[in-house]
């Protein structure tokens, strides 16, 4: 069972509140040890890419992206139940693209209410069934 921070967390992001889940990832990777340490440092480096894109700091953005791929390559996309398939496709492009338009590439997330997401939404799954 992932610690409830690490829940709070997903759905901090899922929301669009990055550093919000930034904050709630970051305790638990306080206390976390290999290899979740370096899974939880990816994450968080990952919400704070998206919150520099939000703030429009792309440069900052495209750096934190790269630094959150370092951290996630050793991971499969689903880890720990996450499903983070969406993500490093969003992260590659980002850290590829300092000028990334997150809306050109909506076609590649989930579908909500009849419209695409720009970002990223992280799923979990529990016993196979997708809980976001």
């Amino acid at each position: 069972m992932l610690d409830s921070r690490v829940l709070a967390g997903i759905k901090a992001f899922n929301q669009g509140e990055y550093y919000t889940a930034h904050e709630l990832w970051e305790s638990v990777w306080r206390e976390a040890v290999p290899p979740e340490k370096g899974y939880y440092q990816g994450l968080i480096q990952a919400a704070m890419a998206l919150h520099h894109l939000n703030r429009g700091n792309a440069v900052g953005a495209s750096r934190l992206a790269g630094r959150a791929l370092d951290y996630l390559k050793e991971f499969r996309s689903s880890y720990l139940g996450l499903d983070i398939s969406q993500l490093k496709q969003f992260l590659r492009s980002l850290a590829k693209d300092n000028l990334l338009d997150p809306a050109s590439h909506a076609v590649s997330f989930r579908q909500t209410a009849d419209e695409y997401q720009a970002y990223p939404c992280l799923i979990l799954y529990v016993n196979g069934i997708e809980n976001v």
